[in-house]
């Protein structure tokens, strides 16, 4: 089985994903270690069962559902190979395992738009109290992240999108954000033919790319550390 997922690696993993390593994380470290030694032949959906359970067991359930995904990946692989003629995790279902998935996913409402920017204003939490009766009043997140954050929603960007932007990418005269090929979430087919996306900035967020850059000093990232760089 360990020779199949090899291959399956080499022809169907690392020529189409962009980061094809955490697929291979998967395959190394939780496939064929513990199903690698198996003939493929001899693999039965109890075998995959058995894995899938296992790291839901050590309390990876997020990750069991990543390593199910692959594991079905690898099963027709080896179909279409003439291997085998059934995948031995067709018939598998997340739902069965104790697999979680990895969030729910919605867009905010038009009245959860404003209450999520005023939070973001804010330099503190709201004051609570203690056990004690004793008032609290913590600090809120840094004003780099809530900055980055009121920029996802201005313009509608990927999270890593603003973590790996330069100020080479931003023209603020032009109040234009440009995310290079490179940057972009693609696949290698997709990135053939890709071209840089321009986002036009309105005057909220080129005012936000201004403080950044105040806070940014002699740094080329637009989202620099607290050491400038």
């Amino acid at each position: 089985m360990a020779e199949v997922a090899d291959d399956f690696y080499k022809r169907r993993i690392e020529p189409h994903r962009k980061r094809p390593k955490s697929a291979l994380d998967i395959l190394e470290k939780d496939i064929k270690r513990r199903l690698g030694a198996i003939p493929f032949r001899s693999l039965r959906p109890s075998n995959c069962t058995a894995l899938i359970e296992e790291v839901v067991d050590r309390g990876a359930a997020v990750h069991a559902g990543k390593v199910l995904a692959v594991l079905k990946q690898l099963g027709r692989f080896a179909v279409s190979r003439g291997v085998v003629e059934v995948n031995p995790a067709g018939s598998l279902e997340w739902k069965d395992l104790g697999v979680k998935q990895s969030g729910i996913k919605r867009a905010l409402s038009l009245d959860e738009v404003p209450l999520v920017l005023s939070a973001l204003a804010a330099t503190h939490y709201p004051t609570q109290t203690d056990s004690r009766g004793r008032e609290i009043r913590r600090p809120a997140a840094g004003e780099t992240v809530r900055l980055a954050l009121r920029l996802v929603l201005l313009t509608a960007c990927r999270p890593g999108e603003i973590l790996s932007a330069e100020w080479s990418d931003v023209d603020l005269d032009a109040a234009t954000w440009t995310i290079p090929v490179e940057k972009q979430k693609l696949t290698p087919q997709a990135e053939r033919n890709a071209r840089p996306f321009v986002i036009p900035l309105p005057p909220t967020a080129v005012a936000l790319f201004k403080r950044l850059q105040e806070m940014a000093g002699e740094s080329p990232w637009v989202l620099a550390s607290g050491d400038g760089r």
